[in-house]
């Protein structure tokens, strides 16, 4: 915890999903708020046994696919190269999307794809896309999107754990942003039946035993093929925390070290918005910055769009 000189507070926080996720994080964080403002706590539960747990509520089948691979020596000396010189060769962008501009892509893409996508469908798909376009990328690639899998489960919110799935999406840029939104919310709402892969990727990791944990990486960590995994971290409450009555100006991830084409959107400054925090080439991320990357990130913004006062929000946070 960092006091400034302004009487304001920095609060970083680090957590490991062999702890918990995300959503188990933002549950710590309510509890903790509640705790200091003297109100009830929220309802956390604790399971012992979280895989009994996931055999009792797993389907018998899911798609059979487990969402981990072993790379062979070469590419594995690869991915050791790409990780030692992330600090080196990739830089960190965030990218801010008001709520009128992403209710624009909304409509446009919902109308083109025939259905409802949400915020999050937008951005993805529309970040993905222009990171795509500005690299002069045509190959077919991998999109990843992993996935709170309680609700579709049926487990409650109050259940503390590492309870991720994924979506594993082919993408090609032809196709543009409004296919790929429509096709992410079609794969959320089909997942248990399409993508849900907890049993598979427990019968992976088994048949590897202890000794062989340490040579599998997850599928969405393929930086040689541009594959992207993009997390929606919005909808979690983050920005409701409240200490000594004062609310959060600001959320993001640090991401100290940046391994490439990896990408986190939670609400904005103030919870308005979109922010979107992506881990590029350094290369790419300088025509993100420069002004024909931020034309095409904004082209659904308007001169009339209402932004916030994002000067004055980094002058509470610093």
């Amino acid at each position: 915890m960092t006091r400034t000189g302004d009487g304001g507070t920095v609060l970083g926080c680090s957590w490991h999903h062999a702890i918990g996720d995300l959503h188990s994080f933002a549950l710590l964080l309510r509890a903790w708020s509640a705790a200091v403002e003297g109100e009830e706590l929220p309802k956390a539960e604790l399971v012992e046994d979280q895989d009994a747990l996931l055999d009792r509520v797993l389907p018998a089948e899911d798609c059979g696919r487990p969402g981990f691979r072993v790379p062979g020596p070469e590419e594995r000396a690869a991915l050791d190269r790409e990780v030692a010189a992330g600090p080196r060769a990739n830089r960190i962008v965030q990218l801010y999307f008001a709520d009128a501009e992403i209710a624009r892509m909304r409509e446009e893409f919902g109308a083109a794809a025939g259905h409802w996508v949400s915020s999050a469908d937008a951005v993805c798909a529309h970040v993905t896309h222009t990171l795509r376009e500005l690299d002069g990328d045509r190959e077919n690639r991998w999109l990843t999107v992993p996935v709170n899998a309680r609700r579709p489960l049926g487990l409650p919110d109050s259940l503390v754990g590492n309870l991720l799935g994924d979506i594993h999406l082919p993408y090609a840029p032809e196709d543009g942003p409004a296919a790929l939104a429509g096709a992410l919310r079609t794969a959320v709402r089909g997942y248990v039946e399409e993508h849900l892969n907890l049993r598979a990727n427990l019968r992976f990791l088994a048949e590897l035993g202890r000794p062989g944990l340490g040579a599998c990486v997850p599928l969405g960590f393929d930086p040689r093929q541009r594959r992207i995994t993009f997390s929606n971290w919005s909808r979690f409450g983050l920005y409701d925390a409240t200490f000594q009555g004062q609310r959060p100006v600001f959320f993001s991830p640090a991401a100290n070290y940046p391994i490439p084409w990896v990408c986190w959107t939670v609400e904005g400054f103030g919870g308005t918005g979109l922010l979107t925090t992506a881990a590029l080439p350094a290369r790419l991320a300088a025509r993100l910055r420069g002004t024909e990357g931020r034309a095409a990130l904004h082209r659904y913004r308007d001169p009339s769009d209402e932004l916030p006062d994002l000067l004055a929000a980094v002058t509470r946070v610093l």
